[in-house]
C-alpha cells in the first residue's frame, strides 16, 4: 500500500465506525449506547454537551471523507472548481470540529476526566482551528 492508500482507508474506516456507532445511535433515540464504546461520553445531564459532541462527530465525518480528496494532484488540476467547493467544506468542518471539541474540553472535561487528556486535545483543537485559517489564507494568496 501506499501512504495515500493507508490513508484512505483509515479515513474511511473511521468514518464508517463514527457514523454507524454515534450518529446512527444518535439519529435512533439510544445516545446513551455511545458509552458502550466510549464510557462517559454520552452525558444524561448535559442536553448541550450530548449535541456539541454530535456536531463534533459530523464535522469529523466531513473531514474524514473530503480531506484525502483534496490531496489528489490530479483532482485539483482536473477539477479545480469542485476541489474549491470541497476546500470550504473542509475547511469550515475543521473549524467546526474543533471549536465543539474545545468548548466540550473546557467546558465539560473529557469523559475520562484526565487533564492531560485536556489539555492535549485543547492544545489539538487550537492546532486545527489555526491550520483551517492558514489553508484558508493560503488558498486566498494564491487564488487556489
Amino acid at each position: 500500500f501506499t501512504l495515500t492508500t493507508s490513508v484512505w482507508i483509515s479515513s474511511i474506516l473511521f468514518a464508517i465506525f463514527t457514523g454507524t456507532r454515534y450518529i446512527r445511535h444518535s439519529l435512533i433515540g439510544q445516545i446513551d449506547k455511545w458509552n458502550e464504546t466510549d464510557p462517559g461520553l454520552y452525558r444524561p445531564q448535559s442536553f448541550a454537551a450530548n449535541r456539541l459532541m454530535i456536531l463534533h462527530f459530523l464535522a469529523g465525518i466531513v473531514l474524514m471523507t473530503v480531506g484525502p480528496i483534496q490531496l489528489i494532484p490530479s483532482f485539483r488540476r482536473q477539477f479545480l472548481g469542485s476541489h474549491r467547493f470541497i476546500g470550504r467544506i473542509y475547511i469550515m468542518a475543521a473549524m467546526m470540529a474543533s471549536v465543539c471539541a474545545n468548548l466540550l474540553v473546557v467546558i465539560y472535561g473529557t469523559s475520562r476526566g484526565n487533564w492531560f487528556e485536556d489539555a492535549g486535545n485543547v492544545v489539538f483543537g487550537v492546532l486545527m482551528f489555526s491550520c483551517a485559517c492558514q489553508s484558508y489564507r493560503h488558498a486566498a494568496i494564491t487564488k487556489v
